[in-house]
């Protein structure tokens, strides 16, 4: 998969990428409507609906709120980047619910 958004793999590589478990990968906020959180990152401890919980390099958990971030996970040598909008779900139900319509996620 390239990645391209014309690809017609691209809907179902993002419902996969939507409803994978992140717990313990590195994530980084890359672009924020709010200046101090541009650059906070750390291994994914905790989410919520509306928050996810990083655990810095200085052992301090920090709480990010998803609504105003763009993210990005590290899995290895693979860089995904998302919007917290579209995350806007408990993981569990993200997990194991289905999704209704053909929704394509903007990652």
């Amino acid at each position: 998969f390239s990645g391209d958004l014309a690809s017609p793999q691209y809907a179902d590589v993002s419902h996969l990428i939507y409803k994978a478990d992140y717990h313990g990968a590195f994530v980084s906020v890359k672009s924020s409507i709010a200046p101090s959180l541009v650059g906070i990152g750390g291994i994914l401890v905790f989410e919520t609906k509306n928050t996810l919980k990083l655990l810095g390099k200085d052992n301090i958990t920090r709480c990010v709120p998803k609504l105003p971030c763009e993210f990005e996970i590290v899995l290895d040598d693979l860089r995904i980047g998302f919007l917290g909008k579209n995350f806007m779900t408990k993981p569990a139900d993200r997990a194991s619910k289905k999704l209704r319509g053909k929704k394509v996620f903007q990652l």
